[in-house]
């Protein structure tokens, strides 16, 4: 019988919009959970989100607001979809987590960084962060099909900054997302069973 290293592995997906991020999270759930049970939470998902959601559409939020409410969204996500299954085995996936928060509200506003750092600060840190990495011009292409983004290509560009800025400074393992969404798949899929191989079980 196996023993096992530690109860569960928290893997987070950032990038800007239209990234893949979405796509290769719901395939990772599909492909991997008859090897490991795998959880997935999402950004927007609480009854706080479909109010955000609300909230982008009209335009009427200023950056401290978004703050203070995404980070109301992620701890409910936390209390009602990650802690208990957190300290069982399993493989939890998150589409986004406070990282978007810093390269979103940043875009906005450079001079809050301190505020959503310390507004942040309370939330678990993921085992490992893959940030997909797209153009804002190649985001606003795949908004034609996807029609999942409240911002232009400008804002994108900024928030894309920001982000390459944090790849190094949490050290995430940055993807290219330009490719052939079956590439960045495979490449994905690699690290995520290693990842299980070296950390959930010993053979």
């Amino acid at each position: 019988m196996n023993s096992f290293k530690k109860p569960s592995y928290f893997i987070n997906f950032e990038g800007i919009d239209n990234s893949g991020k979405t796509t290769l999270v719901d395939d990772i759930k599909k492909d991997f959970f008859e090897t490991i049970p795998v959880y997935v939470t999402k950004e927007l998902t609480t009854d706080v989100g479909l109010m955000i959601r609300k909230k982008l559409g009209s335009n009427t939020m200023d950056s401290y607001e978004k703050v203070l409410l995404f980070a109301a969204d992620r701890q409910q996500r936390y209390l009602e979809e990650m802690k208990e299954k957190l300290k069982t085995r399993c493989l939890f996936l998150s589409d986004r987590w406070f990282f978007s928060a810093i390269a979103y509200r940043c875009a906005e506003d450079p001079s809050i960084e301190d505020y959503v750092m310390q507004t942040n600060r309370i939330f678990i840190k993921p085992e490992i962060t893959f940030y997909i990495d797209i153009t804002a011009s190649e985001s606003i292409k795949r908004v034609a099909s996807s029609d999942k983004t409240y911002y232009n290509e400008s804002f994108l560009d900024k928030a894309r900054e920001v982000y390459l800025s944090l790849v190094e400074k949490f050290n995430f393992i940055k993807i290219d997302g330009m490719r052939d969404y079956n590439l960045v798949r495979e490449e994905v899929f690699r690290s995520v069973n290693k990842i299980i191989t070296e950390n959930l079980k010993i053979p």
